[in-house]
């Protein structure tokens, strides 16, 4: 169900990532690890991983929330030296983060020092689809999320684990979204054309279009929950 449905949605193929950052501020802070998962039908099928010399210290606190200590990055590559493999891995692939919004802004800043433009591809937010699908969840958490759905994260908070972990959430939620009703499905994109959500517009429109399509009126797929 999840392969037709991924194919129904222009999905078949989509890329999760993750970063880990010195810290929160994309305009002076650095990243430190970066990774892609390339999803295929739903499952794993490659993926680029790497340790990033920030070029500055990493906090203390970074350091006990990630792991990642100045040694591990000395002798790692600096992300000028490795952003034109970055791109060329994404290609034109879709993207899907977990508050992507922080992620992209990192890489794109990168690429803006660098003078290298980052693909205009589609993105999706991890976040804001839970937020809208299991709205009565108590935390919004990737961690959290995972337990939910039952998700193996072991190792969060560091790049791979963190990537694979949302590119597998990201299966769950769309099961969930493409479950509800036409009209709810209409009522989401008429709030989102009328928002400064970018990230998932194009998602719901591609679930509304599938809707009339396949003509179904009451989801396209049946509930995760069910």
């Amino acid at each position: 169900m999840i392969t037709s449905l991924l194919s129904s949605l222009h999905l078949k193929e989509y890329l999760s990532f993750d970063l880990e950052t010195t810290g929160l501020n994309h305009s002076k802070d650095k990243i430190t690890e970066i990774a892609l998962c390339r999803f295929r039908d739903g499952e794993i099928v490659d993926q680029y991983t790497t340790l990033i010399n920030p070029g500055i210290s990493i906090p203390a606190n970074i350091v006990e929330i990630t792991g990642i200590t100045d040694d591990m990055v000395s002798d790692a590559p600096y992300i000028g030296d490795i952003l034109s493999d970055i791109i060329d891995f994404i290609g034109d692939t879709p993207l899907v983060g977990h508050n992507i919004d922080f992620d992209f802004l990192f890489i794109n800043q990168s690429c803006s020092e660098n003078n290298i433009t980052f693909p205009k591809v589609s993105m999706y937010d991890t976040l804001s689809l839970a937020r809208i699908s299991i709205y009565f969840h108590n935390s919004f958490s990737l961690t959290s999320l995972c337990a939910y759905y039952k998700i193996d994260i072991e190792g969060a908070h560091r790049a791979r684990a963190d990537a694979n972990a949302t590119g597998i959430l990201f299966k769950f939620l769309l099961q969930e979204i493409a479950s509800y009703p036409i009209k709810t499905i209409q009522s989401i994109v008429a709030i989102l054309n009328n928002s400064n959500e970018v990230y998932n517009r194009k998602l719901f429109k591609d679930i509304l279009k599938a809707s009339i399509r396949l003509n179904e009126i009451d989801g396209i797929v049946k509930s995760f929950s069910i």
